[in-house]
Formats: structure tokens, C-alpha cells, sequence
């Protein structure tokens, strides 16, 4: 298996030129813009990118290779049985009945790591786990101790489907070099007929993805739907979260490829391809990615985040998902997004929508051939946008959203390039503040709106400012949640 070694890194690293062919095809050159003109604009600009805050990614314990593997039934381990009853209301059980005739049971690890081969020689029983094509076949659950580790490496693990084979972590999953996917076999079909096998890893474990791929996992059920990371009621709110580092790795054809529930993942060099639900879902989690791809989210949007989340995305490309690249429909952290490329979405580019005090920051990033608006906001949002290139987006290139009450977004536009388009620069509802300076736009004809909704009346005041005069512009709104214009503080401007 060292070709999936071989496959990731080559992918990898052809992510980055990948990157740079798209920004060529959708980029014109820079504007040059005006040094002086970050000065009188810092005060507006926040930097919603905090790095001090965020953790290190984990480090790898010391391996022992004393790791034991027992069959057990899944109700009568010593730390209960709130690890599986997520599992009973999602088909597990059912599906494992059509293969054990008794009481269900399970693989349990403890005591240190094991590989596949060790784990075959232990357990002994090819109803279990034995030799299949290139690599092994597991056909029961198998239980990571908070205390063992799994070790997946040049090989493929095939988990049976109709057995009910999946893998549940409260210790280390480890899968380099290798395959994790699914096999169908002859049986009959389960009784669960859209059950697919799952990993799900507990709060206080890790899991690391080295040059591995994760093929046709999950299915459309509570944390089963691929990769997931949760934490349980029934666990400590002091235990670590449940953490993931991916490297030179690939989500191809799951269901979601990655869920967070109150998790931190660090990925990079990475590929979602082809994912049903969502490339990556997050709720109350912390995320970094960086360079790497995201394509054809089939059914819903490529990355979507909700609750209290932070994620940092750089040097990365969504194309091709069903609704919008990004989707936040209630959030109340901080994202940012750097250098990446956010085109042809079937929805808006990015579509946000925050339930208590969010920040965004988009910078040197392409939003281009989307169906919809290039950004939409809605809700208490700080969003700053610099650098950026919308191009041929079929709505406006940013939207506030009308439905929103007034006045709750504020938004700072520096050195973007507002590419031609058919529709308006600017729509939507009064915004709390509305800082622009040094931007650059394509109109389409001379007797074109750039602005459209509550900012239409000042469409004429604000070109004289910004385009012949070279002004920034500050607005805010007042009382009454009209626009005003604010003094900005440099000199020979009106």
C-alpha cells in the first residue's frame, strides 16, 4: 500500500499549483493602492485572527506495543455503556444482528497499541477480523480504550457493512499509509439499508491521519455520518476535546467527511472530494486548514461552522458544491480565510449568519462564479474584507441580509477589486458601519447602480469620494438607521 504514501503526497503537492492556476485563470494584476491610506483606516480594521489562542496541535505519545484486544459483549465494560448507546437508535445494533447470534460484542483494546496484524494473531477468529485482498476485513465494532491505541499502516482495512463493523476511539486511531473504506460482500442486505461503517472518536482521544484515505464511510445518522468527534454528556466537561491532525490525506465519498462537536482539528495538504452532506460540519469546535481542496460537496455546502467555533482557513480552494462554499447558519466565533479561492458555488460563496457577536475576515482570497452573492451577512458581524477579488458572481458581490434587524453589520472593504458583474456591488439593509477605501470597481456601464437598498441615495456622494477624489469613507447609522458620513481624518478630502 505505500502507493497511497505516493498518491497523497503527489496530491498534496499539487493542491498549491492547483491554487495558483485557479488564482491565475480569475485574478487581474493587483491594484497598487496607497500606503498612506492604511493609516487612516487601522482604527476601522480589527484583526479578527488571533493566534495566541489558538493550541498546538497534539503530540504523539509513546508507542507501546503491549496493547491487548478481548471480545466482549458492548454492554459490560468497566466504563459503561454510554460509549455505544448513541449507536442503538442509529442501526448499529440492528445491523450487527444479522451477522453475531448472540448478545452484541465488540473488540476491546487496552493496555497499549497494536496494529492489524498483531490484533488478527490475538484474536484468532476470522469471523472477526482475517486477511482480505490487500489488506484485512474487521466485521466487528471495535472499542479503543482511553489507554490503547490502533494502529492502521500500509494496509487497507475493509469494514463489512452488513456486519456492522465500525470504529469507536477514546484513545489513539492511527491510519498512515493506508485505506480505510467499506466492503459489500454477498450478503443479504442489513436491515439498515443506508447503514455504512463509521469512526467516531470520544473527547480525550486523538486520531492522526497520515497520507490516508477515507473511503464511502457513514451514513445520514447522528454521529455516524463518516469521521466525527464528540464529546458525550456522560463525560467530564474537564477532559481534553476529541482531537484530529490530518496530513496528505483524503475524504473521498462520505457522508459528511469530518463532524466536530466541540472538537479542534488541525488539516492540511488535504482533499475533500465528493463528500454527500458536507465536506466539513462544525459546531463549537476549533478548525485550521490549510493548503488543501474541497470539491463537489454533492447535496449541501463545502464547510459548514455553528455555535461558538473559530476556524482559520489558508492557502485553500472550494469549487463546486451544491449550496455555498462556506455556510454559517448561527455562529458566534471568528473565522478567517486567507489566500483561497471560493468559486463556483451553487449557493453564495460565503453565507453567514450569526446568533451573537462574530467576526470574519476574508483577505487576498478569489470569490468568483457563484450563483448567488459572493458574501452574504447577516446578524451581529464585524466583517473585514481585504484584498479580494470578486469576480462574475451572478448576485451582488456582498449582500446584507434584509431579514436581519437593521444596523448590525459592520464591514470594512480595503483594496478588493469588485470585478464586472450583472448585478450591484452593495445590497441589502442598513448596515451599523460601512468603512470603504482604496477599492477598485468594474461597472458594467456608466449608468449603472453599484449600490442598491438602503445605500442607493448616497450612490453619487460615495463616487465622488472614493473614485474621483481617492477618499476612504466611513458611514455609519445613525439613530434612526440611516447612513451618515464620518470625518476619517485625511487631509484634502471633503
Amino acid at each position: 500500500m505505500r502507493q497511497n504514501r505516493i498518491t497523497g503526497r503527489q496530491a498534496s503537492q499539487g493542491l498549491r499549483a492547483t491554487l495558483a492556476s485557479a488564482l491565475l485563470a480569475l485574478l487581474l494584476a493587483p491594484g497598487s493602492g496607497h500606503a498612506d491610506l492604511m493609516a487612516d483606516i487601522a482604527a476601522l480594521s480589527t484583526n479578527t485572527d488571533s493566534p495566541v489562542n489558538w493550541p498546538e496541535p497534539p503530540q504523539p505519545r509513546s508507542r507501546s506495543s503491549r496493547g491487548q484486544a478481548t471480545i466482549a459483549p458492548l454492554f459490560s465494560s468497566e466504563q459503561g455503556s454510554w460509549p455505544f448507546e448513541p449507536f442503538t437508535h442509529n442501526g448499529l445494533f440492528a445491523v450487527i444482528a444479522n451477522y453475531q447470534q448472540q448478545h452484541p460484542r465488540g473488540v476491546h483494546l487496552r493496555g497499549g497499541d497494536v496494529d492489524l496484524a498483531t490484533l488478527q494473531r490475538q484474536l484468532g477468529d476470522s469471523r472477526v477480523l482475517r486477511p482480505h485482498k490487500d489488506g484485512y476485513l474487521l466485521s466487528y465494532p471495535v472499542v479503543i480504550g482511553v489507554d490503547a491505541g490502533l494502529i492502521v499502516q500500509d494496509t487497507t482495512l475493509y469494514l463489512d457493512i452488513y456486519a456492522g463493523a465500525a470504529i469507536i476511539n477514546r484513545g489513539d486511531l492511527t491510519v498512515q499509509d493506508a485505506t480505510v473504506t467499506v466492503w459489500q460482500g454477498q450478503r443479504p442486505r442489513a436491515r439498515i439499508a443506508q447503514y455504512r461503517p463509521f469512526i467516531t472518536g470520544w473527547a480525550g482521544s486523538r486520531t492522526w491521519l497520515d497520507g490516508a484515505v477515507l473511503d464511502r464511510l457513514g451514513y445520514d445518522a447522528h454521529l455516524s455520518r463518516g469521521l466525527t468527534l464528540a464529546r458525550s454528556q456522560a463525560q467530564s466537561a474537564n477532559l481534553p476535546p476529541a482531537r484530529l491532525v490530518a496530513r496528505h490525506s483524503r475524504f473521498d465519498n462520505l457522508s459528511s467527511g469530518l463532524e466536530l462537536r466541540q472538537g479542534e482539528a488541525w488539516i492540511s495538504d488535504s482533499e475533500f472530494h465528493r463528500n454527500r452532506h458536507y465536506g466539513i460540519d462544525a459546531i463549537d469546535s476549533r478548525l485550521r486548514v490549510r493548503t488543501s481542496e474541497f470539491r463537489d460537496t454533492r447535496l449541501n455546502s463545502s464547510l459548514r461552522v455553528q455555535g461558538d467555533s473559530r476556524l482559520r482557513v489558508t492557502d485553500t480552494l472550494f469549487a463546486g458544491a451544491h449550496k455555498s462554499a462556506l455556510e454559517s447558519p448561527g455562529f458566534s466565533g471568528e473565522l478567517t480565510l486567507l489566500r483561497s479561492v471560493i468559486g463556483h458555488s451553487g449557493s453564495h460563496g460565503l453565507a453567514l449568519s450569526a446568533n451573537g457577536p462574530a467576526r470574519l475576515r476574508l483577505a487576498d482570497s478569489v470569490v468568483a462564479g457563484n450563483q448567488l452573492s459572493g458574501v452574504q451577512l447577516q446578524g451581529p458581524i464585524q466583517a473585514t474584507l481585504t484584498g479580494n477579488r470578486f469576480r462574475h458572481n451572478r448576485r451582488p458581490a456582498l449582500r446584507v441580509d434584509a431579514r436581519q434587524p437593521a444596523g448590525e453589520v459592520e464591514l470594512l472593504l480595503w483594496r478588493n477589486h469588485i470585478g464586472r458583474s450583472d448585478q450591484a456591488m452593495l445590497t441589502g439593509a442598513a448596515l451599523a458601519r460601512l468603512a470603504m477605501a482604496d477599492n477598485q470597481l468594474e461597472l458594467a456601464t456608466i449608468e449603472y447602480d453599484w449600490l442598491q437598498g438602503y445605500l442607493a441615495p448616497l450612490q453619487s456622494e460615495l463616487a465622488q469620494q472614493l473614485f474621483r477624489h481617492g477618499c476612504p469613507v466611513d458611514i455609519r447609522a445613525d439613530e434612526h438607521n440611516r447612513p451618515r458620513f464620518q470625518a476619517t481624518g485625511r487631509r484634502g478630502c471633503p
